[in-house]
């Protein structure tokens, strides 16, 4: 994970999720015991990861993305949009279910092709 994603994501991490490192342009974890591991604070993925490397950062939902101070869970919708002319129909369901405020929810576009991308909401 470059250091600068691990800083873009400083928020999500001190607010209570789990991330996690994953090889480079892959989604596989680094460890092995991933699944099993405790959840990382942002000072030790910080300090794993200062040498440089260039890693993928995942992200563990369920229990490992309790957000106990606001007694939340983090959720994730994958949208998956391989074909530009079905964008605006994506957004339309989402408005749907949503409201306008999709718009705004946090996002992170996903390495799927098109204009695929992952919704964040708690």
């Amino acid at each position: 994970m470059h250091m600068h994603m691990l800083m873009e994501n400083k928020r999500l991490i001190m607010a209570g999720a789990s991330l996690l490192p994953l090889k480079s342009k892959t989604k596989r974890p680094i460890d092995i015991d991933w699944s099993t591991l405790p959840r990382q604070s942002y000072e030790t993925l910080k300090r794993r990861f200062a040498n440089g490397a260039r890693y993928n950062i995942g992200i563990r939902l369920g229990k490992w993305s309790y957000l106990g101070q606001r007694r939340l869970y983090l959720h994730a919708i994958d949208c998956d949009i391989h074909a530009d002319e079905c964008e605006a129909e994506v957004w339309t369901a989402l408005e749907r279910i949503f409201g306008k405020i999709v718009r705004k929810m946090p996002r992170q576009k996903s390495g799927s092709a098109g204009a695929s991308f992952h919704l964040f909401f708690l």
